[in-house]
């Protein structure tokens, strides 16, 4: 077997990580590309991604490898599954995979905190002053369970910038091994730490995967 890693976009956010597992078996098909499957009496494709996304997140930088029966020109994959792929996800490159994403160990977001009508004074601050390195608890699901977490290590690094009069974005570097911080904690500490600044509109994109040295990892 041989491995083909894809790097996509998802711009649809609400589909599930199953959905999209799902959405790209029926595409290979569609496509006909040469797949490996498993033996047995159910066998299915080898298909994994590397890095779930949570539903309202989006992502330019999605990492999915699959296994091939025989070894193909990898240049004409993008055209061949975006020709049958949904609105909301593109292919933006294929390779064969030659880096573990075990190696995969941080995740740069950019998110956004929007409101209706101009900022309530003293919110950038406020903001700012809640990640400034103290800790914050939030639930989280751990191997234990569900369990109070301090989230600040698991920021690497984070900062919030004004956008007009409106807005407030951030880019932040957050854990993506063991454990993984998601981007809506950033929300979720907002909320719970600050319940006063009424926010509107909360997005984060996923730009970049990144290795245990910050490097590109892909």
């Amino acid at each position: 077997m041989r491995k083909m890693r894809l790097v996509f976009a998802k711009t649809a956010v609400h589909i599930s990580h199953l959905d999209l597992m799902h959405i790209f078996q029926r595409a290979f098909a569609r496509a006909k590309l040469p797949l490996h499957y498993t033996e047995g009496f159910n066998p299915h494709p080898y298909l994994s991604i590397a890095l779930p996304l949570p539903v309202g997140v989006e992502s330019v930088c999605e990492v999915l490898d699959f296994g091939l029966a025989e070894e193909i020109d990898e240049a004409g994959v993008p055209a061949l599954v975006n020709a049958v792929l949904p609105e909301g996800l593109r292919v933006l490159r294929a390779m064969y995979a030659l880096r573990p994403v075990t190696e995969i160990a941080f995740a740069r977001y950019t998110a956004r905190v929007d409101w209706e009508d101009t900022r309530p004074d003293g919110t950038p601050a406020s903001i700012r002053a809640l990640f400034d390195g103290r800790p914050i608890l939030l639930e989280k699901k751990t191997k234990q369970g569900m369990q109070n977490t301090d989230i600040v290590p698991m920021i690497r690094s984070i900062t919030w910038n004004e956008d007009g009069q409106t807005a407030l974005k951030a880019e932040a570097v957050l854990a993506a091994g063991s454990p993984t911080l998601s981007p809506l904690f950033l929300e979720k500490a907002v909320a719970q730490y600050l319940p006063d600044v009424n926010y509107k509109y909360f997005t984060a994109v996923r730009q970049e995967l990144l290795d245990g040295q910050g490097g590109r990892f892909i």
